[in-house]
C-alpha cells in the first residue's frame, strides 16, 4: 500500500472527524484543500462533493484512483455556485470558518445544504491565547473559545452533540513548531493578501517529501490517536472538532 504524507495535525483531526461522522450516502466538504479529508470520507459515504476554488485542486483530483474519481465530484468555484436543490447527509468544513469574515453567514450557507437531521462537522483552531504569527501567515481571522463556538453554531439552527478538543497533547506541542515556521514565512508572505495566504495554506502540504509518509500516516498514528481521544472531553487542546445536527 502506498503511504502518502499526512501532516500530523491533520492526522489527529482526520481520526476525530471519522469517529464523529454518521455514515450515509452523500457528503459535501467545503474548503477541501488537498482533498485528503474528502478521500477519507469516501470510506463512510457512497459519494461526495468537494468544494475547493484554490488553484491546484484540479490536478490533485485528476490524480485520484478511478474509484475515487467516480465517486468524488470537485467544484472549483465558490460555495454559492453549488446546487442546493438536493440536500446531502453531511456537510464537513475543516479549518475554514476562521478564515471567513462573516462566520454567521457561512454557517447559514452550510445549513442550506442539509435537511432536518442532517449532520454538520466543523473544525476550527481553539483559544485566542494561542494566537501567533502562524495564524497570520495562514490567513486566520480569529480563534474560537468553546462555549461561544457552541452558542454560535446553535444560533443558526443546529444542536451541538459533541465538541472534541482533539489531538491533545500532541497538537499543542506541534503548535510550537508552527509558531517557528510562521516566523520563517513572514518575509515570504507579508506582502500576500489574507485570501492568498488562505489559498496557499490549503494546498501547499500536498507536495512535501513522500518518504515522510512512512512516518506520518493513519497507520503509524493509530496509537497516538487512541491516546489523544482519551482527552477529547477536556478543554485542553488548541483545536476543536464539532459535531452538530440541523434541527429546523
Amino acid at each position: 500500500m502506498r503511504l502518502s504524507y499526512h501532516p500530523p495535525r491533520f492526522l489527529f483531526r482526520r481520526a476525530t472527524v471519522l469517529r464523529l461522522v454518521t455514515p450515509g450516502e452523500t457528503f459535501l466538504e467545503v474548503g477541501a484543500g488537498n482533498l485528503k479529508m474528502s478521500i477519507a470520507l469516501l470510506s463512510k459515504f457512497g459519494r461526495g462533493t468537494s468544494v475547493e476554488p484554490a488553484s491546484g485542486a484540479t490536478a490533485i483530483h485528476a490524480s485520484l484512483s478511478a474509484d475515487a474519481l467516480s465517486r468524488l465530484t470537485l467544484v472549483t468555484d465558490e460555495l454559492s455556485s453549488v446546487d442546493r436543490r438536493q440536500t446531502v447527509d453531511c456537510v464537513v468544513s475543516c479549518e475554514v470558518m476562521e478564515h471567513v469574515e462573516d462566520d454567521h453567514g457561512f454557517l447559514d450557507e452550510l445549513r442550506s445544504f442539509l435537511g432536518p437531521g442532517g449532520q454538520l462537522i466543523i473544525s476550527v483552531p481553539a483559544k485566542q491565547r494561542y494566537w501567533s504569527v502562524h495564524d497570520e501567515m495562514v490567513g486566520h481571522l480569529r480563534r474560537y473559545e468553546r462555549e461561544p463556538l457552541v452558542e454560535l453554531i446553535e444560533a443558526h439552527g443546529f444542536e451541538v452533540e459533541e465538541v472534541a478538543a482533539y489531538g491533545f497533547p500532541f497538537i499543542n506541542l506541534l503548535w510550537l513548531a508552527r509558531v517557528v515556521h510562521g516566523r520563517r514565512q513572514v518575509a515570504e508572505k507579508s506582502s500576500m493578501s489574507n485570501h492568498e495566504r488562505t489559498e496557499a495554506s490549503g494546498i501547499a502540504q500536498n507536495d512535501l517529501n513522500k518518504w515522510l509518509g512512512l512516518v506520518f500516516n493513519p497507520l503509524t498514528f493509530a496509537i497516538p490517536n487512541l491516546i489523544a481521544r482519551s482527552f477529547d472531553r477536556f478543554d485542553w487542546s488548541e483545536g476543536y472538532v464539532v459535531s452538530a445536527h440541523r434541527i429546523a
